[in-house]
């Protein structure tokens, strides 16, 4: 997910991408880690090819910019009593995304999510997508992905792809 991140504002100048996980202290402690590796085994550095931005930054907070103008947001998507709406994602506009450990999100965050993907999508002539990782879970991920391909009737407009830790010599 971060890799695809990365290649896509690359290839897309200008672009913005998410990259969310349930609460943003978890994704800032694994996620973002897997991030920064990604990006130097891609031999793009900090500070010549991209930032990351604090919370305090007005124009992109809490992002990695690059020297594109690409931007990865990075989201806490934790459903909050105080925002029964989801308003937090209000009037965001992101050209994709990817969702790690989507098993810990609710349902109304991903339906919220999927409507704000508009961003630049006809400029670079582009179907919304989101890409969406976990460990096995129940729930939504399990209803719309797992069980259905297994059953082979998942949606033509979406695939499961089964990893497992084996799949990885790294």
């Amino acid at each position: 997910g971060c890799y695809w991140q990365i290649k896509n504002r690359l290839k897309y100048p200008g672009s913005r991408g998410l990259i969310g996980r349930a609460h943003l202290k978890t994704l800032k402690d694994t996620t973002l880690k897997t991030l920064f590796e990604v990006l130097k085994m891609c031999d793009l550095k900090r500070d010549v090819h991209w930032t990351l931005t604090g919370s305090n930054d007005k124009e992109n907070p809490n992002s990695v910019v690059f020297w594109n103008g690409s931007v990865i947001l990075l989201r806490d998507l934790f459903h909050y009593p105080s925002d029964p709406d989801f308003d937090e994602l209000g009037s965001l506009e992101i050209t994709d995304a990817f969702v790690d450990e989507c098993g810990q999100v609710s349902n109304l965050a991903r339906t919220t999510l999927t409507t704000r993907l508009r961003y630049q999508l006809d400029k670079f002539g582009l179907i919304p997508k989101i890409l969406y990782a976990s460990n096995p879970t129940k729930g939504w991920p399990y209803n719309d992905f797992y069980l259905p391909d297994k059953e082979d009737r998942l949606q033509i407009t979406r695939a499961y792809v089964p990893a497992f830790v084996t799949d990885n010599p790294y």
